[in-house]
C-alpha cells in the first residue's frame, strides 16, 4: 500500500511538470514576440551609440514591416526599419544619418551579456 502512495505521488507531481511546460509553452510566442525585440534591439543599439533619446522609438508593424519612430534631445528623427513577419536584421539612422544595420539577434545577445 505504500508503495501504490508513493507512485500515486511521482505521477501526480510528474503531471504537475507536464502542465508548467504547457504553460510556459504558451507563454513563450508572447515573450518572444518579433516586435518587442525589434524595440528592445533598436533602444539597445541606440543607448550603446550614446544617443540622447527624447522619446524613444515606438515600433509598429504593417504587412511585412516594422517600423520605429522616435526623436533625439536635438530634435533629430529616429527611424529604424526591419523587414519580414520574423525579421534578422534592422537599419537605425537618427537625422537621416544610418547608425546601424545588422542582426536584431546578435545585439539582443550582446544586451543580455552585461
Amino acid at each position: 500500500m505504500k508503495w501504490v502512495a508513493i507512485g500515486a505521488a511521482a505521477v501526480l507531481s510528474l503531471a504537475g511538470c507536464a502542465n508548467l511546460q504547457s504553460q510556459v509553452a504558451q507563454m513563450q510566442p508572447v515573450a518572444g514576440d518579433a516586435l518587442t525585440g525589434v524595440n528592445i534591439a533598436v533602444l539597445d543599439v541606440l543607448i550603446d551609440k550614446d544617443v540622447d533619446i527624447l522619446v524613444a522609438p515606438v515600433c509598429s508593424y504593417e504587412p511585412e514591416t516594422y517600423t520605429c519612430d522616435g526623436t533625439t534631445v536635438e530634435g533629430a528623427e529616429i527611424k529604424a526599419e526591419a523587414v519580414g513577419a520574423e525579421p534578422d536584421t534592422v537599419s537605425i539612422t537618427v537625422g537621416g544619418k544610418q547608425i546601424f544595420s545588422g542582426s536584431i539577434d546578435e545585439v539582443l545577445k550582446k544586451a543580455s551579456e552585461r
